[in-house]
C-alpha cells in the first residue's frame, strides 16, 4: 500500500533538498574559488587595480614590457598613473607568511605546509625596475612608487621605513594609494607624463611584437 504525500510534506522535502544542495555548493565553492584565485591571481588583482583607475580616473598600463639593456627586457604587471605619483605594481601569490626587512636579499617564508625557508625578495627587482624606468622616461625618480602586491591571506612582517617601496596585501592597495596621493606635494606635470607614457606604450608594443615574431618562427 502506498501513502500519498501531503502538500506540506512535498514542500518540506523540496525545501530540505534545496537547503542541503545550497550547503554542499557553499562548501565546494569556497575551496574552488581559492584555487581559481591562486591559479589566476594576476587577473584577480587586475580587477582591483582597474577599479581604482576607473574610480579616480587614473591612467593604467598593463603588462608593460621594456628594455633594460641590449640583452634584457623586464615586465611590469601594472603601471598606474595617479595625480602625484606613478605606481609600478608587480603581483605575487603565497600560501603562508613572509618575514624580513624590505631590502633583505631573501625573505623568510613560512608556508602553511612544510618548514620555513628562504625565498626571493621581489622588492629588490622592483627597485631596479623603478630606477631604470626613471632613466628611460627622464622622469624624476621621486615620482615613482614601487609596490609588490600579494594575496590577502599572506601574513606580512616586513620592516619598512621607506616611503617609496611597499609590500602589501591586495585588499589594502586602495587605502595605500589614497594615503600616498594625499601627500602635500605638487601634481605631476600632465603634459610631460603623457609624452612619457605614450613613448613607453609604443616601445612596449614594439617589444611584444618582436617577441611574438621570434616565438612564431
Amino acid at each position: 500500500m502506498t501513502l500519498a504525500l501531503t502538500n506540506i510534506q512535498i514542500i518540506f522535502i523540496i525545501t530540505a533538498s534545496v537547503i542541503v544542495l545550497a550547503i554542499v555548493l557553499i562548501l565546494l565553492l569556497g575551496p574552488f574559488r581559492k584555487m581559481m584565485i591562486k591559479k589566476k591571481y594576476r587577473e584577480y588583482y587586475y580587477h582591483t587595480i582597474y577599479k581604482i583607475a576607473m574610480d579616480k580616473d587614473y591612467f593604467l598600463l598593463n603588462n608593460f614590457l621594456f628594455k633594460i639593456d641590449d640583452n634584457h627586457t623586464a615586465l611590469i604587471d601594472h603601471i598606474l598613473c595617479g595625480e602625484k605619483y606613478i605606481y609600478l605594481i608587480n603581483s605575487y601569490h603565497y600560501d603562508g607568511s613572509l618575514k624580513g626587512e624590505i631590502f633583505d636579499q631573501s625573505l623568510v617564508y613560512s608556508p602553511k605546509k612544510g618548514p620555513k625557508k628562504y625565498t626571493k625578495n621581489h622588492m629588490l627587482g622592483m627597485r631596479k625596475l623603478l630606477e631604470r624606468l626613471s632613466m628611460v622616461t627622464n622622469l624624476d625618480q621621486d615620482l615613482f612608487i614601487g609596490i609588490v602586491l600579494v594575496n590577502d591571506e599572506v601574513n606580512l612582517s616586513i620592516s619598512d621605513e621607506s616611503k617609496v617601496y611597499y609590500m602589501i596585501q591586495r585588499n589594502r592597495l586602495s587605502a595605500l594609494i589614497k594615503a600616498i596621493e594625499s601627500r602635500n606635494i605638487p601634481m605631476i606635470d600632465q603634459k610631460q607624463l603623457e609624452e612619457a607614457i605614450n613613448a613607453l606604450s609604443v616601445s612596449s608594443q614594439k617589444l611584444k611584437k618582436k617577441s611574438q615574431g621570434k616565438t612564431n618562427k
